[in-house]
């Protein structure tokens, strides 16, 4: 994110969206959460369809995940940071990846992002800790 993020805090539309999310309680590093994983998502399409498996497809991620942005930048079109595509990765995807750092794990085949959401908010500071970070103008 070393290329798009500071691309994105020029934007006025993009900090709009920021600040709308921000009103429902999300914080600054939970949006730059969300925002790397529909980025990093959008960049490895073109990867998945070659992937024999999802170990693979898995693998691909966590390597490209780590490698610095510069290595393998692309222009992503901002209408994909939409806020329904950062609140749906913030209130169903982000609940989930989280859990293995609290040492939790979930067993469901459709896990509830709600209810995980709420569990790590009373019972992990989720909302509370790191208020003070401000990544966004």
């Amino acid at each position: 994110m070393s290329i798009t993020l500071p691309l994105l805090n020029k934007s006025s539309t993009f900090i709009h969206t920021v600040n709308t999310i921000r009103q429902e309680g999300w914080l600054d590093w939970h949006i730059l959460h969300a925002i790397t994983m529909v980025v990093i998502n959008h960049k490895l399409q073109s990867y998945y369809s070659r992937c024999s498996s999802i170990d693979e497809v898995k693998d691909i991620a966590d390597e490209k995940f780590k490698e610095d942005e510069k290595n393998w930048y692309e222009l992503i079109p901002e209408e994909i940071l939409n806020e329904e595509r950062l609140l749906q990765e913030l209130n169903i995807m982000m609940p989930i990846t989280f859990l293995p750092a609290f040492g939790l794990t979930y067993k469901s085949e459709i896990p509830n992002g709600k209810a995980i959401l709420q569990l790590i908010k009373e019972k992990y500071n989720f909302f509370e800790d790191g208020k003070d970070i401000l990544i966004f103008s």
